[in-house]
Order: structure tokens, then C-alpha cells, then sequence
């Protein structure tokens, strides 16, 4: 039968020998010496007898064979009790590297809710930054419409919200934080009158039939676009569907769409152009909860503050002054 140490201490005692104890222990292990165990850990050679004599009394009988001028042999006891010290030593030592690790913000898991597009720009670029600093943490992506990013935000399901469209009232110990601003443009199929022109202003934009993602009736797009295009009337369908899908809807000739720069990708069906003049973009936002003390959410938010010290400009469409739109 396998000897069990803790099951062989008595009941009185406390059966939680002292690290540094478990540590004295397998240096003599190691050495086969008091001496040499005093040696190598800095310390007296009666100190390391007296520590190895306290083990002793808790697990209730002699670790070592002792004699004179011999060297030290594991007794039955001893051989039991070394592979659990060199269990808890170890797992203690894996413990505290991860807890080390998580509050140097090198390690851990962090969730972001965003609705931006992540093609190019800031967020693109903070999450590239943060991955390659911090290549233990495991990013979660959840891509949403801004009122489910904020729900999933304040019933803690997300650390991190970045989006476009926010309406300014939000729950109550959420904090919220500007970055830069995100230029708006629109997708539109190849054959389509406009498709020649190099800008369209919201007067163009409000002729369009434009197509726009929904989720559970939530109308927060809707509302940005009418209040930019002036009191137009606005001919829109809403879609409970993907980016992607929306996108590929477009393709089809089934409309237009708004996109946000970031959010440009080449498609064979679409053109895509630039939106002129005032409320041409649209303010990218951070939402945190104010309770919140995530280390690794402080490092990625530093990021996307930097990001709004280099506003996002597209490759393909170079920045365009924010002209009033006389259409």
C-alpha cells in the first residue's frame, strides 16, 4: 500500500507543512546532506535539521535514515513525501507565474464587442499592437449593432466596447471615451448612375434605396443616417443579417449601403465612395465599465487612445476637407 502522508499525520495537527519547509526537505533530497542542503539554500546546518525535524513531526514519523558520517537515505515515509512537495512546489510555482503574468497584462482572456469594421484603421491596428505584446492573452471577438454590444456590455458578458453610433444615454457605471473620427461611404453596385461620380453628399445619399443591418428592432443606424441627411425622406429596408450579407445583398442590386472606412473591402459587384461634406463621418467611441479594473482592457484602451492621434485614412480614398454639402 502506498504510503499517504497526510492520511498518516495526526488529527490534531495542521497538515499544511510551511513552503520553505517542503523546500529544506528536497534540498537534502538533493544533496543527501543537512550540510550540503544548508549550502546550497543560504542558511545554518542546525537550521536545516531543526526544519526537517518540525516535517518530521508533522507527518508523523523520520524522513531520512540518519548515520554517522553516511550518507542520508529516503525512508518509506520520506520517498511518499517527496513526489507530493515537488507537486505543491510546483503548482504554486505555475500559480504565481500566471497570477504575475495576468497583472502584468501579459497573459489572460479579453473580450471586445466592436462595430467598426476591422479591415484597416486604429482598431485594426491597437489589436495588432496588443496581440504582439501580449501573445498569451486570448482575444474574444464578439461583432454586434451598438445597443446589443451595450447590453452585452453592462451584463459584463464583454470588457471592451468600440463602436460608431452610440446614442449619447447609456447605462448607468458605463464609461465612455472619444477616439477619432471614422469616415463614412457608401456601397453601391457596379451599374449604378453614381457609381461614376468620385463623392456623393447626402442629398445623393438620400436618393439611394439603402440597406441596413438590424438586430431585435434596434433602429440606432437608422436614426444616425436621418439625422445627417438634413430631413430628407429616406428610402431604407433593415436586414437581420451579417456585414458580410448585407454587403453581398448590395452586390445584387438590392440597394446601397453605409459603410465605415475601416470597413472596405474589394468586392467584384460594388463601388464604394466617399461621403463629402459636414457629418461625412462618425465618432468612434470606447465603452468600459467603470468597475472594471482589467489590466489588459487598460493596455488595449492606451492603444486605441494613440489611435486617435493618427486618424484612419483609407489607401484607396485620400482624406477629403469636410466641406458644407451644397447638394
Amino acid at each position: 500500500m502506498r504510503f499517504d502522508p497526510v492520511a498518516r499525520a495526526t488529527p490534531q495537527r495542521a497538515l499544511r507543512p510551511e513552503l520553505h519547509q517542503l523546500e529544506t526537505f528536497l534540498k537534502v533530497v538533493e544533496t543527501r546532506s543537512f550540510t550540503g542542503a544548508a549550502r546550497l539554500l543560504g542558511c545554518s546546518q542546525p537550521a536545516v535539521s531543526q526544519t526537517i525535524a518540525r516535517l518530521e513531526e508533522a507527518f508523523g514519523g523520520d524522513l531520512f535514515v540518519r548515520g554517522r558520517g553516511s550518507r542520508l537515505e529516503l525512508t518509506p515515509i520520506g520517498r511518499s513525501v517527496e513526489p507530493y512537495a515537488i507537486d505543491v512546489l510546483a503548482t504554486i510555482d505555475t500559480q504565481m507565474r500566471r497570477a504575475i503574468e495576468t497583472a502584468q497584462s501579459r497573459t489572460g482572456q479579453l473580450s471586445i464587442g466592436f462595430y467598426l469594421g476591422i479591415t484597416t484603421g486604429p482598431l485594426r491596428n491597437a489589436l495588432r499592437t496588443f496581440s504582439a505584446e501580449s501573445p498569451k492573452v486570448q482575444l474574444r471577438m464578439i461583432e454586434g449593432l451598438p445597443g446589443d454590444l451595450h447590453r452585452q456590455l453592462h451584463e459584463g458578458s464583454i470588457d471592451l466596447m468600440v463602436a460608431a453610433f452610440m446614442p449619447r444615454q447609456t447605462a448607468v457605471g458605463i464609461d465612455r471615451m472619444s477616439l477619432w473620427e471614422e469616415r463614412l461611404f457608401v456601397a453601391m453596385p457596379v451599374n449604378h448612375p453614381f457609381a461614376t461620380r468620385p463623392s456623393l453628399g447626402w442629398t445623393e445619399v438620400a436618393s439611394l434605396k439603402l440597406l441596413m443591418r438590424t438586430w431585435q428592432g434596434e433602429n440606432s443606424i437608422y436614426h444616425a443616417v436621418l439625422s445627417r441627411i438634413g430631413g430628407r425622406k429616406l428610402d431604407c429596408e433593415q436586414h437581420t443579417v451579417s456585414r458580410e450579407a448585407l454587403l453581398a445583398m448590395v452586390g445584387m442590386g438590392l440597394g446601397s449601403a453605409i459603410l465605415f472606412e475601416s470597413a472596405i473591402v474589394p468586392h467584384p459587384d460594388l463601388v464604394v465612395r466617399p461621403i463629402r461634406g459636414r457629418h461625412a463621418s462618425a465618432t468612434a467611441e470606447a465603452f468600459w465599465s467603470a468597475s472594471d479594473g482589467n489590466p489588459l482592457r487598460h493596455r488595449l484602451l492606451g492603444h486605441l487612445r494613440a489611435g486617435h492621434e493618427t486618424p484612419p485614412v483609407s489607401p484607396l480614398f485620400p482624406a477629403m476637407p469636410l466641406a458644407p454639402d451644397h447638394d
